[in-house]
């Protein structure tokens, strides 16, 4: 694996998010970290720590998209405790619904990530070859089609 810092390079924006809950350790945070740097084909992998509370991780995913080269690729990603798979999600929801409170305590259910936004929408790229491109033997992966709380406020039509 080649670290490079190479400032012409595309970037690939990697994000992963802070611990949550009582977890002390976000694994989706250390895939992005470990990764930080990494050259592949011609890119450089960026990553960016995203915060699990609503609204700043969406503010903290524009800060890093501003800050240089627009990036070939974002990709967000995150943990779901007791999931034994790679999920990858289907569509992008335009509502915020926590089952439990997020870091800072707070807790939306049914509230619109952009107000008189758009309903349901599919991503630019779509998830089921992503899905069967990640495909190792061993390696159990699923398509979903309801998102995670936060995916919803990274994946937003901001």
């Amino acid at each position: 694996m080649t670290k490079t810092k190479g400032a012409a390079a595309p970037r690939v924006l990697l994000a992963g998010f802070e611990p949550f809950e009582n977890d002390p350790v976000n694994p989706a945070w250390e895939i992005a970290r470990a990764l930080d740097g990494w050259a592949c084909e011609g890119a450089v992998m960026q990553a960016v720590q995203l915060p699990c509370v609503f609204g700043r991780s969406i503010d903290r995913l524009d800060e890093a998209l501003a800050a240089g080269a627009p990036p070939v690729l974002v990709l967000c990603i995150g943990a779901a405790g007791g999931r034994t798979e790679i999920s990858m999600e289907r569509a992008a929801l335009n509502v915020d619904d926590a089952r439990i409170p997020d870091n800072a305590g707070y807790q939306p259910i049914d509230i619109d990530v952009v107000e008189g936004g758009p309903a349901p929408t599919s991503p630019r790229c779509r998830s089921r070859p992503w899905c069967a491109t990640c495909a190792r033997p061993g390696c159990r992966r699923r398509c979903r089609t309801r998102q995670a709380p936060l995916s919803a406020t990274t994946s937003s039509t901001r």
